[in-house]
């Protein structure tokens, strides 16, 4: 008789498996909620999920900061953000006097710098402006504020998390889209506890990317165990 071979079964992850514990508000529950899986996402159960926004469908206004030197306009483009765009204030502000090409940075409403700038070009990350040379130069310390307004919940879709973007749920099904399909699924994203060892964080993500993921979870209230 030969030697009986060994068998390998994988089995796909259960819907929820990563839930040590979550909160019901007595009608239903409160840590879950249904969102919209974006194009192309192959999602699968414990995935962590980054929100993002449809550009088009957001708005922002510009305004100069009361007090500036400068007298040059920031006008949006159209649309005046991309998809990673975070609701509340931005603030664009000078680094230097700027004859004629000064340069500015960029904060997202967290107080994270997104980038820098300069008088006369495109500024095109989470938001997206130009700031025209004005008859009086901008000075040090001349700003803006862009507040955005990313609308309701319809506007937005859920991809798969990676280096970079801002986490907001994890998947508790899994969802397969195609280049112009959507699909609605169950997730957490508040007032729960979850086994990090069955998360799956998308990319290839150091451990301070992973941390700073966990931080933005945690903003909804969810534990790690």
């Amino acid at each position: 008789m030969g030697t009986p071979q060994g068998i390998t079964l994988n089995e796909t992850a259960h819907p929820f498996t990563f839930v040590v514990s979550e909160d019901s508000d007595g009608a239903g529950y409160l840590s879950r909620d249904e969102v919209i899986i974006g194009n192309s996402q192959t999602i699968v159960v414990g995935q962590v999920l980054a929100r993002q926004a449809v550009p088009a469908a957001v708005t922002i206004s510009a305004a100069a900061d009361a007090g500036n030197t400068g007298n040059g306009v920031l006008t949006l483009a159209s649309p005046g953000c991309d998809a990673n765009v975070i609701g509340g204030d931005y603030r664009v502000v000078f680094l230097e006097a700027a004859t004629n090409s000064g340069r500015f940075e960029v904060f997202d409403p967290r107080g994270v710098a997104i980038g820098q700038g300069a008088v006369g070009s495109a500024f095109a990350k989470q938001v997206k402006f130009t700031i025209a040379d004005g008859a009086t130069d901008f000075a040090a310390g001349d700003s803006f504020t862009l507040h955005v307004d990313e609308g309701d919940e319809t506007n937005e879709v859920h991809v798969a998390w990676a280096p970079g973007l801002r986490a907001s749920a994890i998947a508790g099904y899994p969802a397969t889209t195609g280049a112009s399909t959507t699909k609605k699924i169950t997730v957490i994203n508040a007032h729960a506890t979850v086994r990090l060892a069955d998360l799956i964080f998308g990319g290839s993500p150091s451990t301070a990317q992973i941390d700073q993921a966990k931080r933005e979870l945690g903003a909804g209230l969810v534990k790690f165990r």
